[in-house]
C-alpha cells in the first residue's frame, strides 16, 4: 500500500487505464483499513480512497466522483444518507453500498429513494462486500481475462428439428457462420432425446416430422420441468393459418415463423430469445445458489459429526459448480483429522486411493494453511509448475480455507478437468459455504469441550460430595454450579 496523500491509498494493483475508483467512508479507521485491504486485489485496476466521515469524503471526491461508494450510516457530522444526497451530478457513484447497525423500515425506504443498490445490516462479512464489489467492477471494467472468456460469451447451442435435409443443411450453414453450435434432429423422438441429453439454449422446431409432430414435441417439452425453460421457435410451411399460430403459441412456443423466411429476421429473433434465455439462466443460477446456501446452512446447523459436515458440502457443491471432484479436509485444533473426497466425473487416475495419494504428494494445501488465503489455479496447462496437476487430470483448481474468527478449521478443494475460470461470484458463493462449514466445526468442538467439562465437573462433584463434612470441600461444592456455567459461557 502506498500512501499517496492523507486519506488516499493506492493499492498494490497498478493504477492505469482508467482504474475503478472506490470510496470507503467509516468513522472507525480500523474498519475502513480492513475493507481497503480486502478490496485491494482485483484483476481490474482499482484506486481506493478512505475517509473517516462524510465531510472528509466530500472533500476527497471533489469534482472527480467515484465509481463505487461504501459508507457507514451512523457517523458524526454528515451521516451516510446525507453524504449520498450530496453526491450529485458528476460526483454520483455508479454503485452505492450502505452499511448500518440500525435496520429500520424508514432507513431502508430512504436508502431505496436514494437509489442505494446494496443495503447491508451489520455484522457483515468482508467477503460478502468483496463479492458485491467484484461483480460491480466486472460490469464497469471487465478484466482482459473476462473479455476473452466469460460465462456471457460462451458458444450457444441451437437444436434444429426438421426432417428435410435441405432445410437442415441451410440452417446448419447459417447458424455455424453466426458462431452457434448446431445440433440436428430428424424426428420427434430424436428431438426430445437430444434436448434432454444436450440441453440446448434454443430449439428451432418444424411441425411436420415423423413419429411425433412438432406440436406434440412442444407439449412434451413444456410438461418436463428439466427442459421446460428452453425457448422454442416453431418454423413451419405446413401449419400457417391463424388458428395454427394460436395453437402453437398456446402450447408454449416462444415465437412462430412461417417458411419461407428472411434469414436476417430469423437471426434477429434468435438473438432476442437467446438474450432472454441468458438473463433467465443467470437468475435461475442465482436462485439455485441461494437455495443451496440455505440448504447447506440448515443441514450444517444439525451436524453432530465431522463426517456430517463433509458429506453436506460434497453432496451439494456440484449443484452450483460443474466440478470434476471436491475434497474436504477438516482440522481439529491444530491437526487435520478427517478428509473426504467425492468424484463427480471420471478421472484418468488408476484408482481412488492412487489419486488421494498423488494429490497429497503435490502439497497443494500448504500455502492455504500458511496464509489462510484462497488458492486459484485457472489453467494448469501453460504453467510449468502445475504440470503434475495436469497429469493428475486437474486443469483448474480452487482451494479455500474454512475460517472462523481467523482460526483455520479446514480446507475445501474443488477441481475441474477443463480449463476454466472461478469468477468472483462463484468465489463469494464458495466463501459463504466455507464460512458456514467453519462455524459448524467450531460448534462441534465447543460441544465436545463442554461435554468434557461436564464429565470432569461430575467427577469433581462426586468427589467433593463424598467429603462434604470437610468445610473446604463443602464451600467448593457450593461454587461448582456457577463455575461450570462460567466455563461454558467462555467456550461459547
Amino acid at each position: 500500500m502506498t500512501n499517496a496523500q492523507p486519506g488516499r491509498f493506492v493499492m498494490d494493483t497498478v493504477i492505469k487505464n482508467n482504474p475503478v475508483k472506490l470510496l470507503i467512508v467509516d468513522d472507525h479507521p480500523n474498519t475502513a483499513a480492513m475493507l481497503a485491504r480486502v478490496l485491494s486485489k482485483f484483476d481490474t485496476p482499482v484506486e481506493i480512497t478512505t475517509a473517516s466521515g462524510g465531510e472528509e469524503a466530500l472533500e476527497l471526491v471533489g469534482d472527480q466522483g467515484v465509481d463505487i461508494l461504501i459508507t457507514d450510516f451512523m457517523m458524526p457530522g454528515v451521516n451516510g444518507l446525507e453524504l449520498i444526497e450530496k453526491l450529485k451530478g458528476s460526483q454520483k457513484p455508479a454503485h452505492i453500498i450502505l452499511i448500518t447497525a440500525y435496520d429500520t423500515p424508514g432507513l431502508a425506504i430512504s436508502a431505496r429513494r436514494l437509489n442505494v443498490q446494496d443495503y447491508l445490516v451489520k455484522p457483515v462479512q468482508p467477503e460478502k462486500i468483496r463479492g458485491i464489489v467484484g461483480r460491480v467492477i466486472d460490469g464497469l471494467r471487465p478484466s482482459p481475462s473476462q473479455k476473452k472468456s466469460s460465462g456471457f460469451e460462451r458458444e450457444f447451442k441451437i437444436l434444429v428439428a426438421d426432417d428435410n435435409p435441405d432445410s437442415l443443411r441451410l440452417l446448419s450453414s447459417r447458424l455455424q457462420n453466426e458462431g452457434y453450435h448446431f445440433i440436428p434432429a430428424w424426428d420427434g423422438d430424436e428431438t426430445l432425446e437430444k434436448i434432454r441429453s444436450e440441453m440446448p439454449d434454443l430449439v428451432l422446431l418444424d411441425v411436420s416430422m415423423p413419429k411425433k409432430d412438432g406440436f406434440r414435441v412442444l407439449e412434451e417439452i413444456r410438461a418436463d420441468q428439466t427442459i421446460s425453460h428452453i425457448p422454442v421457435i416453431v418454423i413451419t410451411a405446413a401449419r400457417i393459418g391463424p388458428k395454427d399460430i394460436r395453437d402453437g403459441l398456446n402450447l408454449g412456443a416462444d415465437d412462430y415463423v412461417i417458411k419461407p423466411f428472411d434469414w436476417r429476421e430469423l437471426a434477429a429473433r434468435i438473438q432476442s430469445k437467446l438474450r432472454v434465455k441468458q438473463a433467465e439462466d443467470i437468475l435461475r443460477q442465482r436462485n439455485l445458489e441461494l437455495e443451496t446456501i440455505q440448504e447447506i446452512g440448515q443441514q450444517l446447523s444439525r451436524s453432530v459429526t465431522l463426517e456430517d459436515i463433509a458429506d453436506t458440502i460434497l453432496s451439494r457443491i456440484n449443484r452450483v459448480l460443474v466440478a470434476t471432484w471436491a475434497r474436504v479436509d477438516i482440522r481439529w485444533n491444530t491437526e487435520f483429522v478427517f478428509s473426504r473426497l467425492k468424484f463427480f466425473q471420471e478421472l484418468p487416475s488408476s484408482s481412488f486411493q492412487d489419486f488421494q495419494t498423488r494429490y497429497i504428494s503435490l502439497d497443494i494445501l500448504s500455502p492455504v494453511v500458511a496464509d489462510h488465503r484462497p488458492l486459484l489455479i485457472h489453467d494448469t496447462h501453460p504453467e510449468q509448475a502445475y504440470h503434475e496437476l495436469e497429469d493428475a487430470g486437474i486443469s483448474s483448481l480452487v482451494v479455500l480455507p474454512l475460517l472462523y474468527r481467523d482460526c483455520l478449521n479446514g480446507i475445501l478443494s474443488i477441481s475441474t478437468s477443463q480449463s476454466t475460470q472461478f469468477y468472483e461470484q462463484q468465489l463469494a458463493l464458495l466463501q459463504t459455504i466455507t464460512a458456514q462449514a467453519a462455524l459448524a466445526v467450531e460448534n462441534i468442538q465447543n460441544l465436545e469441550n463442554k461435554s468434557q467439562i461436564a464429565q470432569e465437573m461430575d467427577k469433581l462433584m462426586a468427589y467433593l460430595f463424598e467429603r462434604k463434612n470437610d468445610s473446604n470441600c463443602r464451600d467448593l461444592l457450593e461454587q461448582l454450579p456457577s463455575l461450570a456455567k462460567q466455563l461454558s459461557g467462555e467456550i461459547s
